[in-house]
């Protein structure tokens, strides 16, 4: 998330449209990264309970709502705590580049 709003909300970009210093212009970015974690985690849950509604494998109203919850905390962890290393693996993929560094190389002993 932090990729996209850094092309987003590029501090250059603001200075020139805003015509505020570059120090302000990196404050103003971090406020806008923050608000928009706080909206997207904030307008999930009813999105994963209309998506749990639709899915069809929840036989009443609580096993929706456990549905939901479940399908909130994946998105949860993936997005907040290896949202960089999934944004890097999908991009290395659609690209064709390789990495320099695999998880074989990581674990090398010298």
């Amino acid at each position: 998330m932090n990729v996209i709003l850094g092309y987003v909300f590029n501090p250059d970009l603001l200075q020139n449209i805003l015509s505020v210093t570059e120090e302000r212009a990196l404050s103003i970015q971090v406020l806008i990264s923050g608000q928009s974690q706080i909206l997207l985690f904030s307008i999930c849950p009813p999105i994963f309970k209309i998506l749990s509604n639709v899915e069809g494998s929840a036989t009443s109203e609580n096993k929706a709502q456990q549905k939901a919850m479940l399908f909130f905390w994946y998105f949860f962890l993936i997005v907040r705590f290896m949202g960089q290393i999934v944004w890097d693996i999908a991009s290395e993929y659609f690209t064709g580049s390789k990495s320099s560094i695999t998880i074989l190389t990581l674990f090398e002993i010298p």
